[in-house]
């Protein structure tokens, strides 16, 4: 059985349950996962260091010595959980709260304040959100390719940001996004922010994206028509928005990628819009999410770590 079963489809109860363990026996969880090292040599000479405990509760609580010269190091030394400088257990709780779509400042707050009043400050919370978010891109880049033989792509692009009928507030160029979804599998997409929608763009994002042999539905957007060119394999099939939602003759539609749009927008219009270079760590957050269900965010997150 894998370690990281202990972490699937997790509770808040059985979590604050395990981060109240001593904290030599969350540390052991964590290596048994691979999060943290099992053991570490001391650079200078590759001497094997020793584990030892602090005698006061200080962050976080254990690590390594190297005996001759009395040097010590973290628990966390040369793992993810390095980079961070909050207790452990404060940072597993904030990842949780993100995993499920609950992490609002105040209520990160108030999860995390300290008996003497103190919390985690505001930008320090950005900051966090940020790895996070840096995590569900990392993970998303190891995905293999969606679709193959036998199996329907539908690919499309739409605008996150734009002016409604040319009103109001003047803003940046409008930024589109392409992605597509393989029918009957909605845990099998991407979604990429684009500077432009061309032919040069969008086709080498196919081939990158989309495998050999698979059967693409898109609209009729001028830069897909060379899609049957790439030497691929593809067959393309198109659907004419302006007549119809579904091709009477071949049965092309993109239903399934505008759904996926209306996932991917939805948190977009719950932070009233996304700063632009903010854009493509937040879009990758979104299709992780969907890729995984709520139930098993925690430990997917944690295996991409």
């Amino acid at each position: 059985m894998s370690p990281f079963s202990f972490f699937d489809s997790i509770n808040r109860a059985k979590l604050e349950k395990f981060l109240d363990l001593p904290m030599p026996i969350i540390i052991g969880q964590l290596r048994a996962c691979h999060l943290l090292r099992s053991h570490l040599t001391y650079p200078k000479c590759q001497v094997p260091c020793v584990e030892y405990s602090k005698l006061r509760p200080a962050f976080p609580g254990c690590g390594w010595r190297y005996n001759k010269c009395a040097t010590t190091y973290s628990a966390l030394r040369d793992s993810w959980f390095s980079r961070v400088r909050l207790d452990v257990r404060m940072i597993l709780r904030l990842l949780y709260s993100f995993c499920w779509e609950q992490a609002s400042l105040r209520s990160v707050k108030n999860e995390l304040r300290a008996p003497d009043g103190s919390t985690i400050s505001n930008q320090s919370f950005v900051d966090y959100l940020s790895f996070f978010r840096e995590v569900c891109w990392l993970d998303n880049e190891r995905q293999q390719k969606i679709g193959g033989p036998g199996k329907v792509v539908e690919i499309d692009e739409t605008a996150f940001s734009k002016r409604k009928y040319n009103r109001g507030k003047r803003m940046a160029a409008q930024q589109w996004v392409f992605g597509g979804v393989e029918r009957g599998n909605k845990t099998k997409l991407f979604a990429i922010p684009v500077a432009k929608r061309d032919a040069a763009t969008l086709l080498s994002l196919i081939q990158y994206h989309i495998a050999d042999g698979t059967e693409i539905h898109s609209d009729c957007w001028a830069a897909f028509n060379k899609i049957s060119t790439l030497g691929r394999s593809y067959t393309h099939l198109t659907v004419n928005h302006s007549l119809t939602f579904k091709c009477k003759k071949t049965g092309a539609c993109t239903n399934a990628v505008e759904g996926m749009w209306q996932k991917l927008k939805l948190p977009h219009k719950v932070r009233y819009g996304t700063h632009r270079f903010q854009l493509s760590s937040h879009v990758a957050c979104a299709v992780f999410f969907i890729r995984h269900e709520k139930e098993h965010r925690f430990r997917a997150i944690l295996e991409s770590i």
